[in-house]
């Protein structure tokens, strides 16, 4: 058998053997400092290292070297700011406490904004239901009918104008419209030469009646009428009996006389709608014209008598919910021929001698113009009345306002045919011309025509429009 080798056993606990170093000197004293040997280095063995491209492009940047600046003798030198370091930082001021007010602000709301708001809101609509209230409570015949007659004027039209007829009866303006009557159709224009209506009313002798919103045609001597507005015939009918004379009031209203069996005369009043709420009889005498409250609550009758042989006229008023009148008034040697309203009121009358203004409630007689003197024009102009009283070629002219004034009154020395007054102006006609005067009676300019018209009506500061037979023209001032 093989000879088995001797194997030396290890200890575990037995730490293993440290390799020997050399020994150390002991460190003796002495005097004499030991010379310091010069440590040699030792050349180290370089390692590479593989890094990224990135990093070994940053490592292999060479740093840059601090540079002194160079002063210059032009420039200021340039400090570098200091480095903030915990010795030299300085704190900043510490705020005071805030007070109570400034802890808690008043944050304003939208109440203030909305209650204007409000108020802004209110005050339109006030304005705007009183304008509406106002202009219904102006509408003599109604909102509806005032709104389609305004309609109806709004446009522009031509002068001259061609006349339907074969001869003018009457001419006349109120609130700047026109109407012509001809004896055989009405016409109606307005300031810029539009014609709103035209229709024939078949009449063999028409009178021509005017108020804020409508116009009554009625055949004198007979019993036919027509109530028309700007745009259309509202009532073409009969009566029983004939009419002596008719009016229209502001409203709407309408007062006729008429001829009956058993008394001189019948008073028969309707409403704008044509249905009858009042009727008076006339037991003796001649109703020569009547007259309408702008209400339609009072009617006045001016009634010619003889009493012993000298003519006499009688003024009845008349209380449309009353039975008997209310006063009568005798004008003694006078005739009364015509009545005319001037406003709420008043009313006047003109007779042979003189012309009054006559209070409706009291029958108060106030006589204006020159006295023991007719009138030869008279025209009332809606607050007044324009009245012209001639002797020979000498002529006066009176305007009156509402309570019988006299606004304004001069002499004029001529013929006057015709006169129209339109805000402070007044146009005399004579002859071929028209005489244009301010409101003192001072000629400031002349028209002149080459053919005589018939009427002339005022429509604005330099013209008027006149009408012959055949056209309505528009005359316009050559100043002087």
């Amino acid at each position: 058998m093989a000879e088995r080798k001797k194997v030396q056993k290890i200890n575990p606990k037995q730490a293993p053997k440290k390799a020997t170093a050399p020994k150390k000197q002991s460190a003796k004293p002495s005097t004499k400092p030991k010379a310091k040997k010069p440590v040699k280095r030792v050349k180290q063995t370089e390692q590479k290292i593989v890094m990224r491209p990135e990093v070994q492009e940053i490592k292999k940047q060479k740093p840059i070297k601090n540079t002194k600046p160079v002063k210059s003798a032009s420039k200021p030198k340039h400090q570098s700011p200091k480095k903030v370091t915990q010795s030299n930082r300085t704190r900043p001021a510490r705020r005071p406490m805030p007070s109570a007010g400034e802890l808690f602000s008043v944050v304003l709301g939208t109440k203030q904004e909305v209650r204007r708001k409000r108020l802004i809101t209110s005050a339109i609509a006030f304005v705007v239901i009183l304008s509406v209230l106002v202009f219904c409570l102006t509408s003599p015949t109604g909102p509806i009918e005032r709104i389609t007659n305004s309609f109806a004027l709004i446009g522009g039209g031509d002068f001259p104008a061609n006349i339907s007829g074969s001869e003018t009866l009457a001419f006349k303006n109120y609130n700047e419209k026109s109407f012509l009557l001809s004896n055989s159709h009405l016409m109606g224009y307005n300031s810029s030469g539009k014609e709103f209506i035209n229709f024939q009313h078949d009449f063999s002798n028409p009178v021509l009646e005017t108020s804020d919103e409508r116009i009554l045609i009625y055949n004198r001597e007979s019993n036919g009428f027509i109530v028309a507005n700007n745009s259309n015939i509202l009532f073409e009918e009969s009566l029983p009996s004939s009419i002596y004379c008719a009016t229209i009031g502001k409203n709407g209203s309408m007062a006729f006389v008429t001829a009956t069996t058993s008394y001189a005369a019948q008073i028969l009043v309707f409403n704008s709608s044509m249905k009858q709420y009042y009727s008076w009889y006339l037991a003796d005498g001649l109703i020569t014209d009547i007259a309408l409250s702008n209400n339609g609550d009072y009617v006045a009758v001016s009634v010619l008598k003889v009493k012993n042989g000298i003519f006499a006229s009688e003024i009845y008023c008349l209380d449309t919910d009353e039975e008997n009148p209310i006063f009568v008034k005798e004008i003694k040697d006078e005739s009364v021929v015509e009545l005319e309203v001037i406003s709420s009121g008043e009313f006047m009358y003109i007779s042979n001698e003189s012309t009054a203004i006559v209070d409706w409630d009291s029958g108060e007689i106030l006589k204006v113009g020159d006295q023991n003197l007719s009138p030869s024009y008279f025209k009332a102009t809606g607050d007044g009345a324009l009245a012209v009283y001639s002797e020979a070629a000498l002529s006066q002219v009176y305007l009156f306002d509402s309570w019988g004034d006299t606004d304004t009154s001069f002499e004029y020395n001529g013929i006057i045919e015709d006169i129209t007054f339109f805000d402070e102006t007044f146009f005399i006609l004579s002859g071929n011309q028209i005489s244009v005067l301010d409101i003192l009676g001072k000629q400031t300019a002349v028209i002149t025509l080459t053919q005589k018209p018939s009427f002339i009506i005022g429509v604005d500061e330099k013209g008027v429009l006149a009408s012959d037979n055949l056209h309505i023209n528009y005359c316009s001032v050559n100043e002087k």
